[in-house]
């Protein structure tokens, strides 16, 4: 195969296809640059210079100057929009390709080699080319909904209940170390040393009642510094 017979087919992913038409539906720019690129699809300028506007012109979107053409005004249009593919399809690839492999996502591998042969291209390449390709034969705008918006809230959703949960959880272990049963009160007292102390009192039997009462309330006095705080006696 000479240069002359080599082909090139765009290879823009299919998420900045969507992430531009949501774009332009927001707000319509007059002109297309590398500049405008970058921030809007989440590149560097370099990228946008070499991976994406080469790729928008091919399909017709913009013209040597990058200025919007009214394929892509026709484009962010959901009546349109259907139309546009068809357009593109026929302006962008050969005949031979439109009749042999009108179905792309049901002949992926068919039409992965059929696009690393005529590019002479690696295998990665041609299976951008093939979702590209794909992605215009489908001409099905709700796709764009499902990829940018449906799985990212499923998923955000799903995190966001399995914090809750691990929240709860650790809110209630919290709340079990801090509350001790009666039962747990009582073997935390259990667990304090046990002292045993035995008193011999002689008493002459001329000691009056009120001197017996001042020698028990000193005792009485002088014996409660050995229980713990919890276990005083009144």
């Amino acid at each position: 195969m000479t240069n002359k017979d080599k082909q090139s087919f765009p290879m823009l992913p299919p998420k900045n296809w969507w992430t531009l038409r949501k774009r332009f539906q927001q707000s319509m720019p007059d002109q297309i640059t590398a500049g405008y690129l970058a921030p809007v699809l989440r590149i560097t300028e370099k990228s946008a210079q070499n991976n994406v506007l080469p790729y928008l012109k091919t399909l017709g979107f913009i013209d040597e100057k990058g200025n919007i053409t009214a394929l892509a005004n026709d484009w962010r249009n959901e009546e349109k929009y259907s139309e546009v593919c068809n357009i593109i399809k026929k302006k962008v690839y050969p005949k031979e390709l439109l009749d042999a492999i009108p179905e792309p996502s049901k002949e992926k591998s068919v039409a992965e080699n059929w696009f690393a042969t005529k590019t002479r291209s690696g295998e990665n390449a041609a299976k951008r080319m093939t979702r590209l390709y794909s992605l215009l034969c489908e001409a099905d705008s709700s796709k764009g909904t499902q990829i940018s918006i449906g799985k990212t809230e499923k998923k955000k959703a799903t995190k966001s209940k399995k914090d809750i949960d691990r929240k709860d959880t650790k809110t209630e272990s919290k709340s079990q170390n801090q509350i001790q049963t009666p039962l747990a009160q009582a073997q935390n007292i259990a667990s304090f040393p046990s002292i045993h102390i035995d008193l011999q009192i002689h008493l002459s039997s001329e000691t009056s009642t009120d001197q017996i009462d001042q020698i028990f309330a000193s005792m009485s006095k002088h014996l409660k510094g050995f229980f713990p705080k919890y276990l005083k006696t009144e």
